[in-house]
């Protein structure tokens, strides 16, 4: 299992605004596109005061999850959000 803390991970140096919503559908895309597996979106706005959601997802090998990593970071950085750490 994948777990991604969306608003934690892409909370700084956005060029535009990006809600969480959005950020969650670009992750699932993302996802689906490297044939993810038992993708999960948890709402934790109540629970969690770094982040709104948190997204899980199965890869079958170490290559895939390295993959649907990449293709997150990729389709997150194209809507002008970068990864905090990068």
């Amino acid at each position: 299992m994948l777990p991604i803390e969306l608003n934690e991970f892409y909370m700084t140096k956005q060029k535009h605004n990006i809600s969480g919503e959005e950020l969650v559908e670009l992750t699932k895309a993302a996802l689906e596109d490297v044939k993810a597996q038992d993708i999960l979106v948890i709402d934790v706005k109540d629970k969690h005061s770094l982040t709104d959601y948190m997204v899980i997802a199965t890869g079958t090998s170490n290559r895939q999850i390295n993959a649907m990593l990449d293709k997150v970071r990729e389709n997150v950085r194209s809507r002008g959000a970068q990864p905090l750490g990068e």
